[in-house]
């Protein structure tokens, strides 16, 4: 039982840092854009997906499935993690978009490894 509100914490601070996030691309895609040098029509694609992603978060948490919702949400994260390596060793971003894709991304291997862990207990 402790495993599971234990998981389930960490999966509903996924959610809302997930979401936030998903609010952010969404609505503030303009001056994020011109600031990170980044196409806003891109932050907002990044902010569709992402608003998915919170939504199958809230529904495995909402259902009571939360170790699958777990599981997804591994995956998911590292997929993140994996993709921004990429995105950073291919040198496609100017300085301050790397940095700030390095602090979100550093974020989403917490979350992962908070779910790894959690659900090997």
């Amino acid at each position: 039982m402790q495993q599971t509100t234990q998981l389930r914490s960490v999966m509903v601070a996924d959610i809302f840092m997930s979401g936030g996030f998903t609010l952010l691309l969404l609505v503030a895609a303009e001056p994020l854009g011109e600031w990170l040098a980044i196409d806003p029509i891109a932050l907002r694609l990044i902010g569709a997906v992402l608003a998915v992603h919170v939504a199958i978060l809230g529904w495995s948490v909402r259902s009571g499935r939360v170790e699958a919702g777990a599981r997804y949400a591994v995956v998911a994260n590292g997929a993140w993690v994996v993709a921004a390596a990429v995105v950073l060793l291919a040198g496609w971003l100017v300085t301050v978009a790397a940095v700030a894709l390095v602090v979100v991304s550093v974020a989403v291997g917490a979350f992962a490894v908070l779910q790894v862990q959690g659900l090997a207990a």
